[in-house]
């Protein structure tokens, strides 16, 4: 993959889309399997891309009997990653040369656009049963907090730090660098 200079706009942007974007499920079927088809993808992604100032272009070329899809993802900053996914256009029965360039160009955007976006296909009973995985809140864990704000020094948040859960540690980060921040300055 390639990027621009700096990404750190655009990787802020990808945080908050892939936070907010849902999986596409497997309801097309193919000769003996099922797959998220590539509107499918698009219908869920556009509009949260829009909404964190991302766009999705991509582009096919053809070199013989090589098809590439190059996949670019902009940022309104300027900022893009952008990949480039070849795969070789193989003669089916019964298809002309146009049909299987067609389904080559179609396969590749949808693997590289999913694989850009961070998005996944899964069949439709897999998404039924399917729970949310909660993210803890900073709230979820007062006496923990009341902990790192009542340690003195470096040492005491780092061995208070170690006892934490990893929920606890995920929802305290912030908290825990503003305190060892203001302790190191302290002491500094």
């Amino acid at each position: 993959m390639q990027t621009s200079e700096s990404i750190d706009l655009i990787s802020a942007a990808m945080s908050a889309f892939t936070g907010e974007v849902q999986d596409v499920s497997k309801s097309t079927a193919g000769f003996n399997y099922k797959y998220g088809a590539i509107d499918a993808y698009l219908r869920e992604a556009r509009s949260i891309l829009a909404k964190n100032g991302l766009a999705l272009m991509q582009a096919p070329s053809a070199e013989g009997n090589v098809i590439t899809v190059t996949t670019l993802l902009a940022h309104s900053s300027g900022q893009w990653f952008r990949s480039a996914l070849s795969m070789v256009i193989e003669p089916k029965k019964g298809m002309s040369e146009a049909q299987c360039a067609g389904m080559v160009i179609t396969y590749a955007r949808r693997y590289a656009l999913s694989a850009m976006l961070g998005m996944a296909s899964e069949d439709d009973d897999a998404a039924k049963d399917r729970t949310k995985i909660e993210v803890p809140s900073a709230d979820d864990f007062v006496a923990e907090r009341e902990t790192i704000s009542a340690c003195e020094s470096v040492a005491q948040l780092a061995d208070a730090w170690k006892s934490m859960s990893m929920p606890a540690r995920m929802a305290l980060n912030e908290h825990k660098n503003l305190r060892k921040k203001a302790l190191d300055h302290a002491q500094g």
